[in-house]
């Protein structure tokens, strides 16, 4: 018998498959589906139990010794105890996708079941990125029918800025810490995500992505368009990238910049009080964003 999960992510149906019954993380509950039309899926994860997989491959050579390329795709491995190893593999990133597939030793078998603890060996954002789809560091409303995203390190104010949206305008929380932007050639779309860090802010929402506003902490609030080189900087900067996958890299650098030509970027140095989002509210309506 095989469990299998639907999810839809940023318009996109995922399938995990599993040949064990599953308790998925409660983040993942608002994007199940039923799929009872029996659609194809985007994405396909299969996850497999057992011990011994691949045992011939040449870790040494492998970068950080913990991901090894190989002709058919690369894999990755986690340290589950001593010489026992989570493996994840898959195609390597680009257009020709193949379904991930996940494999875990015996002895985490039933501990993996149970405690749902699927995100750390997900790596949603490689999922995603064949898709056109990137992850923000950034918190997400919808206002007016519209997305925006606050982006800031971590402690920079993204909860409390979208927090003042809601209070103050009315706006929905859709994600608390990374939001997903669907790169499109009419635009760009922003969504929630399964993945919210610790503000357990994740719903199944998107709209059309009106701008990024990157915060900083001040006094007094003041905002600026940020244009070319620097708006660029900053939107990579924040982007969830694969240190050691220069193809992964690469599509993102390819993505970002078609982001900055698409979206307006800002600059908001800001206060944490109501005043902020009268503030940027009516600096987007002179700027007429």
């Amino acid at each position: 018998m095989m469990f299998q999960y639907h999810l839809t992510i940023s318009g996109l149906l995922l399938r995990i498959e599993s040949p064990r019954k599953l308790t998925l993380p409660h983040c993942f509950h608002p994007f199940l589906v039923s799929n009872e039309e029996g659609k194809t899926p985007d994405i396909v994860l299969d996850i497999s139990f057992g011990d011994g997989y691949f045992d011939d491959c040449c870790w040494g050579t492998a970068m950080s010794g913990n991901v090894c390329f190989r002709e058919d795709g690369l894999i990755q491995r986690y340290c589950w105890k001593g010489s026992e190893y989570i493996y994840r593999a898959e195609k390597e990133c680009g257009r020709d996708h193949v379904p991930c597939r996940i494999f875990i030793p015996e002895s985490f078998a039933d501990t993996f079941c149970r405690n749902g603890n699927l995100l750390n060996y997900l790596a949603l954002e490689r999922m995603m990125l064949p898709f056109d789809r990137v992850f923000l560091h950034a918190s997400a409303v919808i206002y007016d029918g519209r997305a925006y995203l606050f982006s800031a390190p971590s402690g920079g104010g993204k909860s409390t800025h979208a927090a003042l949206w809601k209070q103050c305008g009315g706006a929905e929380l859709i994600n608390g810490d990374k939001a997903l932007i669907a790169v499109r050639e009419n635009g760009c779309s922003a969504y929630g995500s399964p993945v919210a860090g610790s503000s357990e802010i994740y719903q199944n929402l998107g709209a059309p992505l009106a701008a990024i506003i990157f915060l900083k902490k001040g006094k007094e609030n003041h905002a600026e368009i940020l244009h070319g080189h620097k708006g660029y900087l900053s939107i990579y900067s924040e982007l969830v990238k694969c240190p050691w996958d220069k193809n992964y890299n690469c599509r993102l650098l390819e993505l970002a910049e078609r982001i900055v030509q698409e979206i307006p970027l800002l600059s908001f140095e800001c206060t944490p009080t109501p005043e902020a989002f009268e503030y940027i509210l009516g600096f987007l309506k002179r700027k007429e964003i």
